[in-house]
């Protein structure tokens, strides 16, 4: 009998010191590193499960031992959550106790996209679904819907007092680089484009909108057609001061500017390729849609783009000037002109005589 007690003391002794080294190499293990140093970005893909998972962060070198992960990841983890997939941007060395917390939490896989100054929604909506994020007809129809048009506070009536603004959220999302979860709703993609709008408009521009009386919608509206009509950032305050002279004016003047025009056609899908810019044509220039700047004395009822910050600063900030015309000069300037006279003469000068010289050749 005391024999027995004897071998059960050494088993209960033995058993006691064996989990104590277990529970020791565990520890160790835990705050064990992987070989590698820097960003590894690893792809976990659904379905995958322990082993497999230990597999590729030994390929990639983020662990040492791949069947010791596996363990620990099993049984020292025993009541958390199961390791996530996922796309995971990992910043080594990492001890295995922080490696398997991020692994329970999950990584979605996230994709990186530009919205270019001056796209508009069908350019913005193909963006987005070229680079995987979301169907461009549902962007589109998330784009156009009553719920986003009310949080981003779209005005029930446009810049120029017209009941209707077929554009939706058309110029409230800003162009910028974004990275966005791989899986996320038309509607969180912009919000979040909107969101970053709301930050580029800063203190001293809401300062300005109220000197002017101005609302945000206003600013946009008239800052899209800045950005559609030059791309040289040395001339936008001047296009601004232009539209603001002719809108100024008593009567007021048109603005006749081209964008407004393609915008408000049937035919319109984006200002940028690959899609092909429509020819305008005379009938074009008479079509009496809303947007059209060359039949009404106003600003069109909302933007026609996405401008950027320094396009909006413009609109806000216009260069006090005489000028009430411009004219493409065929290399991304303008010549400026105060006078019909002035302006004729720089439209035979570099439309005129430029369009002879090509037929020429």
């Amino acid at each position: 009998m005391r024999r027995l007690a004897r071998w059960t003391a050494r088993g209960i002794a033995a058993l006691v010191l064996a989990l104590t080294v277990v529970a020791v190499g565990v520890e160790r293990f835990a705050r064990s590193e992987g070989p590698t140093v820097g960003l590894v970005i690893v792809d976990i893909p659904v379905g995958a499960h322990g082993r497999a998972i230990s597999r590729l962060l030994a390929q990639h070198g983020v662990i040492r031992s791949e069947w010791m992960f596996t363990l620990y990841a099993r049984f020292a983890a025993a009541g958390a959550r199961k390791l996530q997939a996922g796309h995971y941007r990992l910043q080594t060395p990492l001890s295995a106790r922080a490696l398997v917390a991020m692994l329970q939490e999950g990584r979605p896989r996230q994709i990186r996209v530009t919205i270019l100054e001056g796209g508009a929604k069908q350019d913005i909506a193909r963006w987005l679904a070229q680079a995987g994020l979301a169907d461009a007809d549902a962007v589109l129809a998330a784009m156009e819907s009553e719920e986003l048009r009310r949080e981003f506070g779209v005005p029930g009536r446009g810049a120029g007092g017209q009941a209707t603004i077929p554009g939706g959220i058309e110029g409230y999302l800003y162009p910028d680089t974004y990275l966005f979860d791989a899986h996320s709703a038309p509607t969180d993609l912009l919000r979040a484009m909107h969101s970053r709008l709301l930050q580029a408009v800063d203190a001293s521009m809401r300062a300005r909108m109220a000197e002017l009386g101005w609302s945000l919608h206003h600013v946009l509206t008239l800052a899209s057609l800045v950005q559609q009509e030059t791309p040289a950032p040395h001339e936008r305050p001047l296009v601004a001061g232009v539209f603001h002279n002719r809108l100024t004016r008593r009567p007021p003047m048109r603005l006749q500017c081209d964008p407004t025009v393609r915008y408000g056609l049937a035919t319109f899908q984006g200002f940028y390729p690959p899609v092909k810019p429509d020819r305008l044509r005379t009938k074009d220039l008479r079509n009496p849609h809303l947007y059209n700047t060359y039949a009404h004395k106003r600003l069109p009822p909302g933007p026609v783009s996405s401008p950027g910050v320094a396009a909006i600063r413009a609109a806000l900030w216009p260069a006090r000037t005489k000028h009430l015309y411009f004219v493409s000069r065929n290399d991304g300037t303008h010549a400026f002109c105060p006078t019909y006279a002035c302006h004729k003469r720089a439209v035979q000068r570099w439309q005129l005589n430029s369009a002879r010289g090509k037929k020429s050749r």
